[in-house]
């Protein structure tokens, strides 16, 4: 069997040792490609952008992003927004969660703070009379609700 591996420098897709072997090979080498391709089609510099933000305000605290549990879970929310929705600002709450903003242009905004342990604290004003606040678990997938708030939020 072959590891494929993504070459960072020349974007390219390499077996380990050996071009893959027979039909199957082929189509998993082609599939594998064509997935490739599309992640990084779909991959804006601006959103690497805010998992370097991550690194630093990880570092600006003295924790590493892969020996903390909340910037860990951190991690997993931005690469689980969709690459639809503006990136948020980052920042670091006086009890360890991690706090992630965004802003609209009218003055709208969206804070979501995130707990080690998932869960998920949002407060939203969209407008003087429209505010939603709440709480949700965060374990894989980013509430639908939070999506929404966050377009809401950005389309103001």
């Amino acid at each position: 069997m072959s590891t494929m591996v993504v070459g960072s420098s020349v974007g390219r897709l390499f077996a380990d040792g050996s071009p893959p072997v027979g039909r199957e090979g082929r189509a998993i080498s082609r599939l594998t490609r064509a997935a490739s391709r599309d992640l990084k089609a779909g991959l804006v510099a601006r959103d690497s952008v805010v998992f370097n933000d991550l690194f630093t305000l990880g570092r600006e605290h003295g924790l590493e992003v892969h020996d903390s549990s909340v910037l860990k879970l951190g991690l997993n929310f931005l690469a689980a927004l969709p690459g639809t929705v503006q990136a948020p600002e980052l920042s670091m709450d006086h009890d360890g969660e991690l706090l992630l903003d965004w802003r609209g242009n009218s003055g709208a905004m969206l804070t979501v703070s995130l707990r080690a342990d998932g869960r998920l604290s949002y407060a939203a004003r969209l407008s003087s009379r429209n505010v939603e606040h709440g709480t949700k678990e965060f374990i894989e997938d980013i509430p639908k609700s939070i999506i929404s708030l966050v377009q809401q939020v950005t389309s103001c």
